[in-house]
């Protein structure tokens, strides 16, 4: 089995390249973060004396295997070396996946993410995949990601989609891929929860804290599960797969989110009222009118700071899990309170194409100093 790594990259680069030089959007050019048998979701938030701190999933073995578990990793050179991983939750115990880190106004990390904590193992007699369902939880940092707290449980309360599943809502199918953000004084963050296992009829919720810049004691955050009533965000007419959710705060203040689907192009919905409502999904389009195409596969969209957008994706309509190389930038404005994309251009690719070791997704971007960086796994 080749090892599975993730990666770093310097935006930068792709403005400098030459004949004389190697090309910067190879998967070569980039600056190794970890290697590991299994690793997920490196994303990234900078502290407050312009370390890095990377968290990301990961295990000896292969995705969905004994031993996931989450870590953190620091770097004070931007991306070129990192330290030894430090465990946020063990190996040893039960699966914890998909960890998305958040920098609070006063220099607290809080880490969110999928764990097991019933140890459920099982499903109708037959061995099952276990990252992807339990509890969702939160842990925190006071010492820039060197130790961790106590784990706390966020209140992830039953719907509709919970009680159609295959454990009629005792057993909670979901997971996250949408980095948490600050709107207003509080943080929002999206995750898909699924109606049948696995990886079925899935829709989009967001959780919401209005009061994790202030509120010191983890005990009294205030929690939210969004959208309102029972049912979370998806278009019938997309499908069962409806996944990965990600978004941005516009300028006015309304949310954008995006997700993938299996229809072969890009999902997009817009909120105007903080993750109350949303309106129906539909294709998310280039300036000229077109569907942005995409595969199965997660796309990312960030909000820069001069006020435009960058958008992650592959550029095909694949409808599978395989093909994610060479992975695609869009730029992105607002027009009439919607955002449209630029003519894509390709980021990355590399010269092994196989579903082993030959893909890259689950971006993050890092913006400092008017450079950019991308980190991906491989």
């Amino acid at each position: 089995m080749k090892l599975a790594r993730l990666i770093f990259l310097h935006l930068m680069l792709l403005v400098q390249n030459s004949s004389a030089q190697p090309d910067p959007r190879h998967i070569q050019s980039g600056h190794e973060i970890h290697t590991n048998g299994y690793i997920d979701m490196p994303y990234l938030v900078t502290l407050p004396d312009g370390t890095w701190l990377c968290t990301f999933t990961t295990g000896k073995l292969e995705e969905g295997l004994e031993g996931q578990h989450i870590v953190a990793t620091r770097s004070s050179d931007l991306g070129l070396t990192w330290s030894v991983p430090v465990p946020i939750e063990h190996a040893a115990g039960p699966a914890a996946s998909w960890v998305m880190p958040y920098l609070t106004s006063y220099g607290r990390v809080y880490v969110f993410y999928s764990y097991n904590g019933d140890e459920i193992s099982e499903l109708k007699g037959e061995k099952i995949r276990n990252d992807i369902l339990g509890w969702y939880c939160y842990k925190f940092s006071d010492d820039a990601g060197f130790t961790w707290s106590e784990r706390h449980r966020l209140p992830l309360r039953r719907t509709a989609c919970d009680l159609a599943n295959d454990w009629k809502g005792e057993v909670q199918i979901f997971w996250g891929i949408g980095k948490p953000m600050t709107v207003g004084q509080g943080m929002i963050f999206g995750f898909t929860k699924l109606g049948k296992y696995m990886l079925d009829n899935g829709e989009g919720w967001f959780f919401q804290c209005e009061n994790i810049n202030s509120e010191r004691d983890p005990i009294r955050l205030k929690w939210q599960l969004l959208p309102d009533g029972e049912h979370g965000l998806r278009n019938p007419d997309f499908g069962s797969v409806q996944e990965e959710h990600s978004l941005v705060p516009l300028s006015d203040g309304s949310l954008c989110c995006i997700y993938r689907t299996q229809t072969g192009y890009l999902a997009e919905a817009y909120s105007r009222d903080g993750g109350h409502t949303w309106s129906l999904p539909r294709q998310a389009r280039y300036a000229d009118g077109r569907p942005v195409k995409t595969s199965r596969a997660c796309p990312k969209i960030w909000r820069c700071s001069n006020g435009k957008y960058l958008l992650w994706f592959h550029n095909h309509s694949g409808d599978h899990f395989s093909t994610r190389n060479p992975a695609w930038l869009a730029g992105g404005m607002e027009v009439g309170g919607e955002i449209r994309w630029s003519q894509p251009e390709m980021f990355l690719y590399g010269d092994d194409h196989s579903y082993e070791s030959g893909r890259f997704s689950y971006p993050d971007l890092v913006e400092q100093g008017g450079r950019y960086w991308i980190t991906g796994n491989q």
